[in-house]
Order: structure tokens, then C-alpha cells, then sequence
């Protein structure tokens, strides 16, 4: 039950504290003394006797006493409304708390905008209006997919850093690394455009592409595998500079050698993906986002990559041949080597 104060305990001086301390005091009591008994200390309540507190007439018939001393009903001063009550009170940094919780379909719904509105929109608003002071807080579900989406962000550049220290040692170069790695955000979007297939084409998903945490996870692992084409290329092209083939010469003699080693390892990757992608069974459906991610991503970046790194290579060579006629600078033989670098 909820206690109501009326209009009339204002000019009585009964206030919400005072009235819920004297109900209190009737119906729980109110320590008057302790007596020792032995080791037991035995406390001694002034309360209503209970036949009193069985009945809720009891407080209806109770009198409250005014600030000057009187004493007036109850019903003068406050309103009893059944009601619910919670059956627990939690409490942080002293402060009550309260969780709400509830399920979504995700097939129907999309529960990322369901949490922005109720986050940028109700809560704030509800705060505002109705209940100032109140502080909100997301747990559960939704605080462990955002901690999973930031620990997987941080994993992606501590991917990416490994992949570029790992190109940069052999190459000796701070550039390079940088060109082979420029496949990696085509494949990507490789990945995105299989999902999108497969789903409208192939019916997979039942036409909804959707991507999934083993989609993301499947990108992960595709950074690492979609620079080996053009680690190839850039291989062959610097060999070749480094045996005093001009770096025209090379660039394209780097597309037509290894156009068929490149596509035939890229194709046989794809090929061999295909089966996991049209499974069907529950045991590897949670494979098959990876699966799509890898191979759509291969199939992609190496088309890219034929055209791509070449492109790269002949514009990081006049961006440096301008700028080393700009300033003044030649370049020594060293440093022309370093530039054309092969992993010996």
C-alpha cells in the first residue's frame, strides 16, 4: 500500500517523513530499551499489540499526532492507495537502483536503434520531465557487445600493426608495406558484396544479408591473407629493379608473370570455401559467415590487386622522383636498392 498525504496536513504540519515514522512506529515499534539476559541482549519494542496489526482497519482508525500536539485521525491527514510494492530494494553508493530488462526478436527488429532511441531519446526525456536526478546505466547484453565490439577494434589495429612490422623488416622500407597492405580494405569490402550475394542470390540467410560476429572474425583473418598477393608482386617487381630492370620494365613484367600464380592460388582458395559456404547443416552454420568472408574477400582483393599495386608502385616512384627534383636531392645507390628491396 502507498500513503497519500491530503491537502489538509499541510496546515496541520504532518509531512510525508513524520506520517510514514509514526506508521512505522505502530505497526514495527520502536526501541525503548535493551535489556542483557545472560549473553543475549534482548531489545524492547513499543508497538501496537497484534491483534492491532493483523487488520488494516487498524491504521485506518490510527491517530496521528499534529505538530502543536494533537492528535487527529488518520484518515484527516493521509490516503491509503492499494497498490504493489517492490519486493526488494538494491542499493549502490547508497542510491536506489532498479534494473529493466527485456528481450527483442532480432530476426524483426533491429536492436542497435531500439537501444539509441531508448538511450538519446526516452531515458533523457524521462529524466527531464518526470524523475530528476536520475542516472541511467546499460548492462547486460548490450555493455558486453559494446566491450566485445571495442576489444575486437583494438585487435584489428594490433593486426594490422603486426602485418606492417612484418612487411617492414624484410623490405626495409616504410612505404612498401603500406602498398601490399592496400588490399586489405578491398577485400573487406570483397567480404560485404559475398554477403550480399549470397543472400539475394543464393537465398542463404533467407535473403537477409546480415553480418554476423564470424563474418567480422572471418575479415580478421582476411587481412592476413589477401597481402600475399601482393607481397608476390612486389617481390618480383623489386628483384627485377634490383637486377637494373627499370621500374616500368618491372611493373609490367610483374603483371604479366605473375597474373596466372596469383589468380590460380586466389581461385582455388575460393573454390575450396565453396562447400562450406552452401552447407546447410546447424553444426557449421555458424562457419559459414567466415567462410563467405574469406572467400568473397579473396576473390575481390585479387581482382583488385592485379591493377591496384601497380598503379601504387608507379605513383610512389614519381611522387619521389618529383620530390627529389624539387629539393635538390639524389638519391644514392643504397637507397635506390632499398627502395626496390626483395627479401634477399
Amino acid at each position: 500500500y502507498e500513503l497519500e498525504l491530503k491537502p489538509e496536513a499541510e496546515y496541520l504540519g504532518v509531512n510525508t517523513v513524520n506520517l510514514a515514522q509514526q506508521v512505522r512506529t505502530a505497526f514495527f515499534g520502536a526501541e525503548a530499551q535493551r535489556i542483557q539476559r545472560g549473553r543475549d541482549e534482548v531489545k524492547v519494542m513499543v508497538r501496537y499489540p497484534e491483534e492491532a496489526r493483523r487488520s488494516l482497519a487498524s491504521l485506518q482508525t490510527m491517530m496521528i499526532r499534529t505538530a502543536n500536539g494533537t492528535e487527529v485521525p488518520f484518515d484527516t491527514v493521509a490516503t491509503i492507495i492499494p497498490g504493489k510494492s517492490l519486493s526488494t530494494i538494491t542499493r549502490v553508493d547508497r542510491k536506489r537502483i532498479i534494473f529493466v530488462m527485456a528481450d527483442a526478436d532480432t530476426l524483426t527488429t533491429d536492436t542497435e536503434e531500439i537501444e539509441i532511441e531508448i538511450e538519446q531519446e526516452f531515458l533523457p526525456r524521462l529524466a527531464a520531465n518526470k524523475f530528476p536526478g536520475l542516472e541511467y546505466q546499460v548492462m547486460g547484453f548490450s555493455a558486453d557487445s559494446r566491450e566485445e565490439q571495442a576489444e575486437m577494434i583494438n585487435g584489428i589495429f594490433f593486426i594490422l600493426a603486426v602485418i606492417y612490422a612484418l612487411l617492414a623488416i624484410p623490405f626495409r622500407s616504410y612505404m612498401q608495406p603500406l602498398i601490399v597492405m592496400s588490399a586489405i580494405p578491398f577485400g573487406v569490402v570483397g567480404a560485404i558484396i559475398g554477403h550480399w550475394i549470397m543472400a539475394k542470390v543464393f537465398g542463404w540467410n533467407g535473403g537477409t544479408p546480415i553480418l554476423t560476429l564470424q563474418s567480422i572474425f572471418g575479415m580478421m583473418a582476411l587481412s592476413g591473407v589477401v597481402v600475399n598477393d601482393s607481397l608476390v608482386m612486389v617481390h618480383f617487381m623489386n628483384r627485377k629493379v634490383k637486377e637494373g630492370m627499370p621500374i616500368n620494365e618491372a611493373v609490367r613484367m610483374a603483371g604479366v608473370r605473375r597474373f596466372r600464380p596469383i589468380l590460380l592460388t586466389s581461385m582455388t582458395t575460393f573454390f575450396g570455401l565453396g562447400p562450406l559456404m552452401f552447407e546447410d547443416s546447424p553444426q557449421a552454420a555458424f562457419l559459414v559467415p567466415m567462410a563467405i568472408s574469406l572467400a568473397w574477400g579473396i576473390a575481390f582483393a585479387t581482382l583488385i590487386t592485379l591493377v591496384l599495386v601497380p598503379v601504387l608502385v608507379l605513383i610512389y616512384n614519381d611522387i619521389k622522383r618529383v620530390f627529389c627534383e624539387i629539393y635538390g636531392i639524389k638519391p644514392h645507390a643504397k637507397d635506390e636498392e632499398n627502395d626496390a628491396l626483395s627479401p634477399a
